[in-house]
């Protein structure tokens, strides 16, 4: 009895989903109607909606071939230098101390390399464990 209630409550909510608010099908059967004409289909400058008169301020068409910077340059990253003159390929990439950034200089401060030869523990055993025999 239950199940039954629950199922005809559910068809209830979607049969009266199928109707608009104004008592007609959504089905579009009444636009034979005078006054629903297809004139609502229309920007108010008269043309239709299918983007045909997309066109900026300036009279050009919004196709992207106006698209030129402040300084004349068209906008393909022909004119990308940056301020010092270098261009911004990344050739000019050195660190303040002259060297390049390539990690050619990596050495710690007590003068080993960053490779981990010199790992040794306080106690002078090397870091792999060997010295751990029961």
């Amino acid at each position: 009895m239950k199940n039954k209630l629950i199922l005809t409550l559910a068809l209830s909510v979607f049969a009266a989903g199928a109707f608009a608010e104004d008592g007609f099908d959504r089905t579009d059967a009444h636009t034979f109607a005078a006054v629903q004409t297809q004139s609502p289909r229309y920007a108010e400058d008269g043309f239709d909606r299918t983007g045909g008169q997309r066109f900026a301020e300036d009279g050009f068409d919004r196709t992207g071939g106006q698209r030129f910077a402040e300084d004349g340059f068209d906008r393909t990253g022909g004119q990308r230098f940056a301020e010092d003159g270098f261009d911004r390929t990344g050739g000019q990439r050195f660190a303040e101390d002259g060297f390049d950034r390539t990690g050619g200089q990596r050495f710690a401060e007590d003068g080993f390399d960053r490779t981990g030869g010199q790992r040794f523990a306080e106690d002078g055993f090397d870091r792999t464990n060997a010295h751990r025999i029961s």
